[in-house]
């Protein structure tokens, strides 16, 4: 079934839920045991899951960021942003599905959906076209299913280290230094 998310298909989804699972097994494991054993009791599976799912929302986070011309984020935001702008718009103004911009010929079909803002290209439309949506192709690092659940959290877990984690991590530091008796 062609939808704005991708051909839903039965395939896509079970290496969607696979990658989920995987994740939320992985996540598990790097709060409770490093060593990799394949029993996690459910509590264990569902803090891993909850921390996927944390990662996964800040991987989304900052691609919004990095795709979105409404915040001047210098660092975050690339300066060819609006490069793909005019095929964008291209493609609402015919009613096509946006997806990603290395297979687009093949798969757009006119009239095949409304939008009700032809005129704007708004974030995650570049999103869309970049990346391609959740469930294009299966087993692609770039764009599709395996980069949505699977690169996005990473992107996410790297994020929250840079931003949150380093800072902690340096404040922590110099508060050792200065405020700690030896």
């Amino acid at each position: 079934m062609r939808t704005r998310l991708g051909e839903i298909e039965l395939g896509n989804i079970i290496i969607a839920l696979f990658l989920i699972s995987f994740g939320a097994f992985a996540c598990g494991h790097m709060i409770y045991d490093p060593i990799p054993v394949f029993n996690l009791d459910f509590i264990h599976w569902f803090r891993g899951f909850l921390l996927y799912s944390f990662l996964f929302i800040l991987g989304l986070i900052y691609q919004f960021l990095e795709h979105t011309t409404e915040f001047k984020i210098p660092g975050v935001q690339r300066d060819t942003i609006r490069d793909n702008d005019k095929d964008i718009l291209k493609l609402k103004k015919n009613g096509c599905y946006i997806y990603c911009k290395d297979r687009l010929y093949k798969k757009s079909i006119k009239n095949e959906i409304d939008y009700s803002n032809k005129n704007e290209v708004s974030a995650i439309d570049r999103i869309f076209f970049e990346y391609g949506p959740p469930f294009d192709e299966p087993w692609d690092f770039q764009y599709g299913t395996v980069h949505w659940f699977f690169m996005n959290p990473i992107i996410g877990g790297i994020t929250g280290g840079f931003f949150v984690l380093l800072p902690l991590g340096i404040i922590y530091f110099f508060f050792n230094l200065i405020f700690v008796q030896h």
